[in-house]
């Protein structure tokens, strides 16, 4: 049997697994959409004459920069869980 905080940690872990996949989903889709096609017209394509990113690129950048940071403290969140289910199954 499960400890209740275990079992709370696996449906959290769950719960955000399915919520990073929804973010990978609309992040993918505007590449397919805004940046793909656009990627052989060159950079005039994604940055006004000032030299800065468009808003839209700019944010697609930073969600990307976010989405990396989330798989990080889900990779860490699988680490640990996977070791306190060991410790359990070793019991």
């Amino acid at each position: 049997m499960l400890e209740p905080n275990l079992r709370r940690d696996l449906g959290y872990f769950y719960s955000e697994f399915v919520g990073i996949h929804d973010d990978y989903d609309r992040n993918n889709q505007f590449t397919e959409r805004e940046v793909l096609p656009k990627a052989l017209s060159g950079p005039d394509s994604f940055y006004v004459p000032d030299g800065h990113l468009l808003p839209a690129f700019r944010v697609h950048m930073d969600l990307q920069k976010e989405f990396a940071g989330d798989l990080q403290k889900l990779s860490g969140m699988a680490h640990d869980l996977c070791f306190r289910l060991e410790a359990v199954q070793s019991k």
